[in-house]
């Protein structure tokens, strides 16, 4: 009896296995291929040719500067551009890995997701991913020489002594400081509802727009998932505590200040007969791409989902959690902290489970080829399940260990249910 018993449990645990990973036993370097190749109208925004983008460091490199020099938006890469080396260029394989991921989760779970327009036709996922993606982790410019920057003499005492509440402004903004430390970012990015550094050229247009973002699936945002005192605060317990310039909230920053000034820069660019004949509320520029105030809304968005995905939960512990209270981010403490969720935040949830998944970065030993076909995802919709296949080879690892925690993990911080197994066991 026994024995029927055991029989039994295998073929339901088998059955579930299979559930979970339907047919498509592919590794996820070959689903990547076949994202990349076979669903080119999903995520290929401007219909550009590219070859094998997962070949090598200069491949990543150059779809993610092809990409914005499409888009008339090449000035936003500019401080990432100076600044390339082998670190940033392994950096560049991890973004463009984390690209065709979260396309491959996108598609999987809504492959007509866009967010409405007022003005004109809907931004599409294609659109709105590449300007997140390719985008999210710019700021490690920074981070990566945080050391250098904190070792430059400050001019200011950065706590501000007329805040009363724990709340609100604990220190001056970050802003300030970026300007004492010789870091162009001009325009810290706002709430969705601003629209200033590019308005006032036409203030009575801008205030007919809605001041939220709005899916076409009925989701609607109507503010940043953090305040802008929560980031500020964040910013500076990153840098006193950790003695990291965070790229995600120094990244945002940068973005959104770049993306203005680019759209302003491309205004400028337009001949003289279209320049006093156009309107920067909306125009088209040299290389016919439109152009219209209602987009500072959509990066402004952008900029807060590049600030969000690395800002962390407190630690459950008392140590932890004091410094996050001293430092007035209670809504990052574990009793209050909101896990990001589809149904919420579609974009910000798509980066930041890809970003955890995308394996390159715990195994910097392996090419990127080499790593991703060693690895097999698949996400069951209707049970919210994200199943991932480790090889044996890497599964037992310290890396192996590192990477398994950070999927485990992803249930902590955003609301999703994972299941890791060793190849071994899922008899490939």
């Amino acid at each position: 009896m026994k024995f029927e018993f055991y029989l039994r449990l295998a073929a339901v645990l088998v059955n579930e296995r299979n559930m979970i990973l339907g047919e498509n036993r592919m590794t996820l370097y070959q689903q990547l291929r076949s994202e990349m190749e076979n669903h080119r109208g999903f995520w290929n925004y401007y219909d550009m040719k590219f070859e094998d983008v997962f070949q090598n460091e200069g491949a990543a490199s150059d779809f993610i500067y092809n990409y914005f020099q499409r888009g008339s938006k090449l000035y936003t890469l500019d401080t990432w551009i100076n600044s390339q080396n082998e670190h940033f260029e392994i950096r560049n394989v991890h973004t463009v890995n984390v690209f065709f991921i979260g396309a491959f989760l996108q598609r999987t779970i809504d492959e007509h997701i866009a967010i409405r327009s007022e003005v004109s036709l809907c931004y599409p996922f294609s659109y709105i991913w590449y300007l997140l993606c390719l985008a999210h982790d710019l700021g490690y410019v920074y981070e990566n020489y945080s050391e250098a920057y904190l070792e430059l003499p400050s001019h200011k005492d950065y706590y501000n002594y007329n805040c009363k509440a724990m709340y609100f402004w604990k220190f001056l903004t970050r802003k300030t400081w970026y300007q004492d430390h010789g870091i162009d970012i001009a325009y810290i990015h706002p709430s969705f509802g601003v629209r200033s550094k590019v308005a006032y050229y036409n203030r009575n247009a801008t205030g007919k727009l809605e001041d939220t973002i709005k899916y076409n699936n009925g989701t609607i945002i109507k503010q940043p998932r953090y305040s802008k005192e929560t980031k500020n605060n964040y910013f500076y317990y990153r840098l006193w505590k950790m003695g990291k310039l965070d790229h995600g909230i120094v990244g945002a920053d940068e973005f959104f200040s770049r993306m203005i000034v680019n759209y302003v820069k491309e205004y400028r660019k337009m001949t003289t007969e279209n320049f006093f004949g156009g309107d920067i509320y909306e125009f088209y520029n040299q290389q016919g791409l439109h152009f219209c105030i209602e987009q500072i809304k959509l990066f402004a968005y952008i900029a807060d989902c590049i600030a969000a995905h690395n800002m962390y939960k407190a630690e459950d512990n008392d140590c932890c959690k004091e410094m996050y209270k001293y430092y007035s981010l209670n809504c990052l403490l574990p009793d209050k902290f909101q896990r990001i969720s589809y149904r919420d935040n579609p974009l910000l949830f798509i980066l930041c489970v890809a970003d955890t998944i995308e394996p390159s970065k715990r195994f910097p030993d392996y090419c990127s080829k080499d790593i991703l076909n060693l690895i097999s995802i698949n996400y069951n919709v209707n049970k919210n399940l994200l199943h991932v296949g480790i090889d044996e080879e890497i599964y037992d690892s310290d890396a192996g260990h590192m990477y398994v925690a950070d999927i485990e993990g992803l249930a902590e911080w955003c609301d999703i249910r994972t299941n890791v197994m060793s190849q071994r066991a899922m008899n490939y």
